[in-house]
């Protein structure tokens, strides 16, 4: 396997900005189409580093001939930002381009996934709803799903920073709020497949409870596993093995309640 640690300039951001890359290129040959590769989102107090630090996710997605990309976002939420860069539009346009101008990735939206672990999970719904043209699947580990809700549990000095993504006093806005886009990607028929899991004792089971409920109205066909585990890493590296595993899954998905 190939491990690159890059610093690029992103036009995007007009700045420097740092991300990692895994390629299985020594256990698995280029495919006709190009390597099938998931864009990993990190948590607000992580960074790129995190999933190779905290997990084995690059032997997972070696075995399973997977390329990864896990950018740097800083304490975002994934949002084209009120006061600050736009990094909604950054993951889910600039660096999916780049990459594949610079690696032997597939262009096919079908093998396009992104995954992400707590604000990292709210990213990748966000993502792959705000833009499934782009990302054919997207695993939430433990993910921050309703903006409103995670603001809420955000202490002092993480809400005075989140006025740096829209108004506190308002209404989220839509391309912020995954119900809305959710309901959006119902509606117009491009739904990608979505994949969601979260712990037992996890602060955030109850947002996660709340969305599943929410895609059951909507119709909308998912996979959802909960276990023991708290908000923790030892959770996640068991849990992104599943999210792998269903992002390589044959098109028809069983639905899970």
């Amino acid at each position: 396997m190939a491990f690159l640690q890059m610093d690029f300039k992103s036009a995007v951001l007009d700045m420097q900005t740092s991300l990692y890359v895994t390629i299985p290129c020594e256990t698995h040959p280029v495919p006709s189409d190009g390597y099938r590769v998931a864009y990993l989102l990190h948590g607000i107090g992580n960074n790129h580093s995190n999933w190779m630090r905290n997990t084995s996710v690059e032997r997972y997605a070696n075995e399973r001939g997977v390329a990864l990309v896990m950018p740097e976002v800083q304490r975002s939420f994934y949002t084209d930002m009120r006061y600050g860069m736009d990094y909604f539009t950054y993951v889910t346009e600039e660096l999916p381009k780049r990459c594949r101008e610079l690696f032997p990735f597939s262009t096919k939206r079908e093998d396009t996934f992104v995954g992400g672990v707590s604000m990292g999970g709210y990213g990748a719904f966000k993502c792959a709803l705000g833009r499934p043209d782009v990302f054919g699947r997207a695993a939430s580990l433990s993910g921050a799903l309703d903006a409103l809700e995670t603001m809420k549990l955000a202490n002092e000095h993480q809400q005075r920073e989140m006025v740096a993504l829209y108004d506190p006093e308002g209404p989220v806005p839509p391309e912020c709020d995954l119900y809305h886009l959710a309901r959006q990607c119902k509606e117009s028929g491009k739904m990608p497949d979505l994949y969601f899991c979260c712990g037992e004792d996890d602060f955030l089971l109850e947002q996660n409870h709340s969305f599943r409920r929410y895609l059951d109205d909507l119709s909308v066909d998912y996979q959802y596993e909960e276990g023991p585990g708290e908000h923790q890493w030892g959770f996640w590296d068991k849990y992104v093995q599943q999210a792998l595993d269903f992002f390589l899954e044959e098109p028809c998905l069983s639905r899970q309640k």
